[in-house]
């Protein structure tokens, strides 16, 4: 911080290791707070998707208001469907802290934009972190490509933006950070696949739509084979006023956030029509 003048908002503890103690915990938030660091928030757990939530942690969560207030959100790797109501039902956020580890390829992307919505659909997750950003690594490395972009030779300067970006951006573009998910608003689309309702509670919204069928690289590809296999007319209800057509981007195999033809709005409905294996 005292170089760059980055504040960091979030720190980890441990990744994929046992998350400490109540009492470690404690002191890291202390020394935080002693040294500055006061608005630096902690995530807790950072488990793989292998091992299950430690009961003793969720005990802990669940008795102990001092701990609560060390941390603000849950972090699970990979966690498909692993809800864990108790989370949020004691003032926490529940996150994918690190999903997809998958190819920058089209299924590897299908599996992430898939993610983006089915992790709140399923869990309540209000944040999923993609592993990795940029991939810029030896091919002989495991999890070789595992990532938004490539720049195999980042002293070359070449790199290559690849379908996960467009994946991300049906949500990042058209929100903002402090914007709502909205529950009604959220869940299953009539033939398969998904929706998510964004808002920014005055007036402005965002409906993210996917029928992706890529398959993740674990719990047996997280669902991917419960995905739409026809073409749906999905009706959208607006209610905001003086809203008279939707504007509709497409991602699939042969387009890349694509902008489509307005959607119009008539007697309050927009009927917006969901390809196979696309985000809209």
């Amino acid at each position: 911080k005292r170089l760059t003048g980055h504040t960091v908002g979030w720190m980890g503890v441990w990744n994929e290791k046992e998350w400490g103690s109540v009492g470690f915990t404690h002191m890291l938030r202390q020394g935080l707070d002693r040294a500055g660091f006061n608005e630096t928030k902690l995530v807790l757990l950072d488990s793989h998707a292998d091992q299950p939530m430690d009961p003793v942690f969720k005990q802990q969560l669940v008795t102990n208001a001092s701990f609560r207030r060390d941390f603000q959100a849950v972090g699970l790797h990979y966690p498909c469907n692993d809800p864990h109501p108790e989370v949020a039902a004691h003032g926490k956020k529940l996150w994918a802290s690190e999903e997809a580890s998958t190819p920058g390829t089209w299924s590897g992307a299908g599996c992430w934009g898939r993610m983006l919505n089915q992790n709140y659909v399923r869990m309540n997750a209000t944040s999923s972190i993609m592993w990795a950003l940029v991939w810029s690594a030896y091919p002989n490395l495991i999890c070789f490509g595992n990532a938004l972009m490539y720049a195999f030779e980042p002293w070359s300067g070449r790199y290559s933006v690849n379908h996960p970006v467009w994946m991300t951006a049906h949500t990042t573009q058209f929100t903002e950070p402090g914007w709502w998910l909205l529950r009604p608003g959220s869940g299953a689309l009539p033939l398969g696949g998904t929706f998510v309702s964004y808002t920014d509670g005055h007036g402005n919204f965002t409906v993210v739509m996917e029928t992706l069928r890529g398959q993740c690289m674990y719990n047996q590809g997280c669902g991917h084979d419960q995905e739409a296999t026809v073409t749906q007319v999905v009706g959208v209800a607006v209610e905001t006023p003086g809203v008279t057509a939707l504007e509709v981007w497409l991602t699939d195999p042969t387009h890349s956030f694509e902008r489509q033809a307005d959607v119009p709005v008539v007697a309050g409905v927009a009927l917006v029509t969901v390809p196979v294996d696309a985000i809209l």
